[in-house]
């Protein structure tokens, strides 16, 4: 990866900057758009963006396991009240979190995802000291996908063939320019309980590793062993127990930490490396 700042080689879909409160991991709204199939503001779970106070909708998908099985459970449910299922409101694109937002009048809760997604919380752990952040979303194309599994020795999750990268940036000369950036990758499925946050310069080695989601063991997140991921590249080994100091009787989560840095880099390295 020569150049980071380079155009996505494949599909983008749209990038934005934003500066707010914290937002809700990006894992979470890639499930339920992978479901459903548009985008969706963080308004459909939170009523202030995310972070903020739970919507019914919101609390209903927390109470039934933040899951793909979790979803399809709360459809035949009328989480806001207003007299429609939130199936029916979904696929109508009104907002099932929302009393006021109806499949007659879904209102207008779409136009805020842009200033929704940003995971900012997450985001300022790994750049400290940054306070704005640009969202690119993207398709990796064929013969990305397959580099990519070849060099993993196993398949992409369909979700990471459609990654979203988060550029840290710094206002120079009156222009704000990317200085970093950031993947959110879920190694082993939703089942695993970790979410890895991946930051890496732009010269496509990692700064710093942090979990986002961690419902493993506090241990896990031991600021000696994501150290050692630190200046790693694309290429460069990162096997547990050879390269990668494990943490102790955490040996299968730590390699599950490990797999998730070196997915981060080879799509990264995968998208903006030079051709």
């Amino acid at each position: 990866m020569n150049n980071i700042s380079r155009a996505l080689l494949g599909a983008v879909l749209l990038e934005f900057i934003a500066a707010a409160s914290a937002r809700a991991l990006p894992a979470y709204k890639k499930l339920w758009e992978k479901k459903y199939n548009y985008n969706m503001s963080c308004a459909i779970c939170h009523t202030k963006g995310g972070g903020s106070e739970l919507t019914g909708y919101g609390k209903d998908f927390q109470r039934f396991g933040i899951s793909p099985a979790a979803l399809k459970a709360i459809e035949e449910r009328d989480s806001d009240g207003d007299g429609f299922t939130n199936i029916k409101e979904i696929r109508a694109k009104s907002n099932p979190g929302n009393l006021n937002s109806t499949p007659a009048n879904p209102t207008g809760w779409l136009d805020g995802i842009e200033a929704s997604a940003l995971p900012l919380k997450q985001l300022q752990d790994l750049f400290p000291g940054f306070k704005k952040f640009s969202v690119l979303e993207g398709t990796l194309l064929d013969k990305q996908v397959l580099q990519i599994e070849k060099d993993l020795d196993k398949k992409l999750p369909d979700e990471d063939k459609a990654p979203t990268f988060y550029f840290a940036l710094r206002e120079a000369q009156g222009k704000l320019q990317r200085t970093g950036v950031a993947l959110f990758i879920t190694p082993g499925g939703e089942e695993s309980g970790l979410i890895v946050a991946v930051g890496m310069d732009l010269g496509g080695k990692v700064t710093k590793v942090s979990l986002a989601k961690n419902e493993v063991s506090k241990k896990l997140a031991d600021k000696y062993f994501l150290a050692q991921f630190a200046g790693k590249a694309a290429g460069d080994p990162v096997a547990t127990g050879k390269d990668i100091r494990p943490v102790p009787e955490l040996e299968k989560p730590s390699e599950l930490v490990a797999q998730a840095v070196k997915e981060a880099l080879l799509i990264s390295r995968a998208v903006f490396a030079k051709q």
